[in-house]
């Protein structure tokens, strides 16, 4: 049966590189679990307090809120006449970017006008505490930004901080200045608490990394090449993987691995696969039946067996490239 199977893929595969497009039914299972895929409830769409669970720490256990590292040499700033630190501008290119607390052992106060107007590489950012304002157009036009935590420290927001930044995902506590223009500006956010681990992450093989915002669900991988794993339960993400509801490949991955989203069936919406990536390994997206959209990169040139098996979310057709040959 199973080279039956793996016959009618390779025939369908060989129609798909002649013709270049595919109905993504072919890759469903049956009607019925696309239908049920189809009529899923998506509480993504809720402005109010989320109902996602963030991972949290034992009552008798503590954390900081997040742990990537800031690099101070990667902003600009000036001394304010209280002695403290504006930030003036973000000079660096990383993707999830945390804000110094300190910088010349002086407490950074603020993230000043214009701070990071405009940047386009950044996915998630930290703010620590101690910051106390945020500045006008600070986060205005970051097309990628997908979330920013903020400390309940920050007292004033400037009124277009986010301009154009609005569907930005905002990580706050409880009744503080950030839950409340995130409620005022109509704009999604997740309630945390003192105990919320917000992230995950770490090496994917020896040449790439992961990161999870346990919080808000972004998968975030970036590197260059990614193992080929012998199953799903391989992967290091793979106690978490209903955690992930959505991910982001860096350009400048290489591959796509054996296994990497096996499962990931909370995955939503839209997924891009750079142009760098040349090939997509065998079960890398089994079951990811709440994808919507893929679009697949033009470096591609081979597709692993099963890659794409019961994702029965995708709707349209899907454009295989003409550089695939296998």
């Amino acid at each position: 049966m199973k080279n039956v199977l793996k016959q009618l893929l390779s025939i369908i595969l060989a129609i798909v590189i002649t013709v270049g497009v595919i109905p993504v039914g072919v890759f469903a299972v049956d009607s019925e679990e696309t239908t049920a895929a189809e009529t899923s409830v998506e509480t993504e769409e809720v402005v109010e307090e989320s109902s996602v669970d963030a991972t949290s720490l034992s009552d008798n256990e503590s954390a900081e809120p997040f742990a990537t590292v800031p690099n101070a040499e990667d902003y600009s700033f000036e001394e304010k006449e209280d002695g403290t630190i504006e930030i003036t501008k973000y000079n660096g290119d990383d993707y999830i970017v945390a804000v110094p607390a300190e910088i010349n052992e002086k407490a950074v106060t603020s993230i000043g006008a214009n701070a990071l107007k405009d940047n386009e590489n950044i996915i998630e950012i930290m703010i620590p505490d101690g910051i106390k304002t945020i500045g006008e157009n600070a986060f205005s036009n970051c097309s990628e930004l997908y979330s920013v935590l903020i400390s309940p420290t920050v007292e004033t927001i400037a009124e277009n901080a986010f301009a154009d930044s609005e569907a930005t995902k905002i990580l706050c506590y409880y009744n503080t200045a950030a839950y409340t223009y995130a409620k005022d500006k109509a704009m999604k956010y997740f309630r945390i608490y003192d105990s919320t681990v917000v992230e995950d992450g770490g090496e994917c093989g020896t040449q790439a990394n992961w990161h999870l915002n346990l919080v808000t669900g972004m998968f975030i991988i970036y590197g260059t090449v990614m193992p080929n794993y012998s199953s799903s339960s391989a992967t290091p993400w793979y106690e978490q993987r209903s955690k992930i509801k959505a991910i982001r490949i860096i350009d400048g991955i290489t591959n796509i691995g054996n296994y990497v989203f096996y499962d990931c069936s909370n995955a939503e919406n839209g997924l891009v696969i750079p142009d760098t990536v040349t090939s997509i390994g065998s079960n890398a997206f089994y079951n990811c039946n709440n994808l919507e959209s893929l679009e697949l990169g033009e470096g591609i040139t081979s597709i692993g067996y099963a890659a794409f098996y019961n994702c029965t979310g995708l709707k349209g057709d899907l454009v295989i490239p003409s550089s695939v040959t296998s």
